[in-house]
């Protein structure tokens, strides 16, 4: 297997080693970083949990609680992630060991156990966004909820095809490890622009849109009293986790990348602020688009609210169900929908790969070499 951040000497802490291999330029460090967790956690997740959270006049007590823990819980555990990385150049089971203590192990074991359990449900939505883009390859795109829900229900709950994407997705983060995972930088440097540009063209077209507004003012509207609510405040934490990445073990070996001479403190505040970013554009077009389209069929706040929260099997459709409408509004919108889902798939498929193989690497450092080869 070709080096890459888990596979280095862990007692070589020298930061400027080439045989370790570096980032060569600041821009494909900071685009490798966004490029291992964008994609579900802010396109998928961060809609859907803000729709969950909204109260009957807005969405902006969850906002002001999730802004909050980026800065109590994402940015110091990045700091920290950042640093034990670029330092050890090992996965979590090893740098407990080193830094902390032999009886510490299994907490690095635990973060390399929660990781792959999240991988499980990645894989998921991998395999739906092969299947999306499958869809918009073959047929026309829904301009309406109620066909466009059909399509997402019909997948998603009433077929045994979900299997087969999902299998494929696996096989193929399993052969690219096993090949080894090679210029990360460099198709990163490729990939993620891409989907940033298409995803800030969809955002300002989404804003365009008839009654747009008056989803944003919602987004941006309060409803205090479901601060009262213990569950916003875990939805507010846990959607910062599935922004920036940060206690997946993730940025730790994508930190081995790292020299001395790349500043952690500056990317532990830009890039988790650029994936944060990244999630409010996503739901402040996923919010646009919605109240146009049902404003414009005659629905009130009150029902288009319910439709935001109510959305596939526990909202998990809104993403799905609602982005394939808004390219229809687009002239080329086939063509920019196929691109999207494109792109989103790889965007999962490479967080895929970095958490399969933080696993792999984490039983390898336990001692069962066997088992991984």
């Amino acid at each position: 297997m070709e080096n890459t951040p888990l596979t280095h000497n862990a007692n070589d802490s020298s930061g400027d080693d080439p045989e370790r291999g570096h980032f060569r330029t600041r821009f494909g460090m900071v685009v490798s970083f966004i490029g291992c967790m964008v994609g579900a956690g802010n396109i998928w997740r961060f809609p859907r949990i803000a729709a969950n959270n909204s109260g009957d006049t807005g969405a902006l007590q969850f906002l002001l609680v999730w802004f909050m823990f980026l800065f109590l819980w994402s940015i110091p555990m990045l700091v920290i992630e950042y640093a034990v990385g670029r330092y050890c150049k090992c996965s979590p089971v090893m740098y407990f060991q080193r830094l902390v203590g032999p009886y510490t192990v299994w907490m690095g074991a635990w973060i390399a156990a929660v990781s792959t359990a999240i991988g499980c449900y990645y894989s998921v939505l991998c395999s739906w966004c092969v299947y999306y883009l499958y869809f918009c390859i073959a047929h026309d795109l829904p301009d309406n909820e109620a066909e466009s829900d059909a399509v997402f229900r019909s997948f998603a709950e009433e077929s045994h095809w979900v299997l087969i994407p999902q299998f494929v997705v696996v096989a193929l983060c399993g052969v690219t490890i096993l090949w080894g995972v090679k210029t990360i930088e460099r198709v990163n440097s490729v990939i993620v622009p891409t989907f940033l540009v298409l995803l800030v063209f969809t955002f300002i077209w989404s804003l365009t849109l008839p009654y747009a507004s008056n989803g944003i003012a919602f987004l941006f509207s309060p409803d205090w009293g479901r601060l009262a609510t213990p569950q916003l405040w875990i939805d507010a934490a846990s959607q910062n986790a599935f922004d920036t990445g940060a206690g997946w073990g993730l940025m730790a070996s994508y930190a081995a990348f790292m020299t001395r001479d790349n500043a952690i403190i500056k990317c532990s505040l830009a890039i988790p602020l650029g994936n944060n970013l990244l999630s409010l554009m996503s739901g402040m077009t996923t919010f646009a688009t919605v109240f146009s389209v049902e404003t414009s069929a005659g629905l009130n706040q009150t029902e288009i609210v319910q439709i935001l929260q109510s959305s596939g099997p526990a909202n998990t459709g809104l993403t799905f169900i609602w982005m394939p409408i808004l390219y229809s509004t687009i002239k080329g919108g086939k063509v920019l929908a196929i691109v999207f889902f494109l792109a989103l798939s790889l965007a999962l498929f490479s967080t895929e790969i970095a958490i399969l193989e933080l696993s792999l690497k984490s039983i390898e450092d336990l001692g069962d070499r066997k088992s991984v080869v």
